[in-house]
């Protein structure tokens, strides 16, 4: 597995090529087609990572692929560039990490809301809302369900929990008791 700093460097570079010419939705897409490609298809991706099989029949095979789908020459030659340095079966990474990079670029952020019910289209919209107006940003939300939780919810942006559960409220409550007695 690619370790994920050197997933970011992949693609902050392809993010510094492709921003600037606004070829970024063509690549990101034709790029998510690849690593699914490669997902789906095992005996394609091992050739990819085999060792013992050279460069230029891995070359070949590629430039075979990239006739047939005629991907953006952008792609095209990233693919290529990823292949050259032995990474192109961690192509999943990249492209994640990729996504991640552009949605930074656009102020977008994804936001997982953990409820104990699914949450109606009414209070979904109402807290994108209410997320957007408070991070400045495009909110994205993701919601899960979570059985434990008797009411509220929990919010998950990048590594910080908000817990606005009645379990974290009760909580509060028990440790002020335990604190004033």
């Amino acid at each position: 597995m690619i370790p994920l700093k050197v997933a970011r460097r992949y693609a902050r570079a392809l993010a510094d090529v492709v921003w600037p010419r606004g070829e970024y939705g063509i690549v990101q897409q034709e790029l998510q087609t690849w690593a699914e490609l490669l997902r789906e298809t095992l005996s394609l991706r091992e050739v990819f990572a085999h060792p013992v099989i050279d460069r230029p029949r891995k070359e070949r095979l590629l430039e075979t692929l990239i006739e047939r789908m005629k991907p953006h020459p952008t792609t095209a030659h990233f693919l290529r560039v990823v292949l050259r340095h032995g990474r192109l079966h961690d192509l999943e990474a990249i492209v994640r990490a990729f996504s991640q990079e552009i949605d930074a670029r656009l102020g977008v952020i994804h936001v997982t809301v953990c409820s104990a019910h699914p949450l109606t289209d009414a209070e979904t919209e109402a807290l994108r809302q209410q997320l957007e107006r408070t991070t400045g940003k495009t909110v994205r939300l993701h919601q899960t369900i979570n059985n434990q939780l008797i009411s509220g919810v929990q919010l998950r942006l990048n590594s910080e929990v908000y817990d606005g559960s009645v379990q974290a409220r009760l909580e509060a409550i028990r440790r002020q008791l335990l604190a004033s007695t």
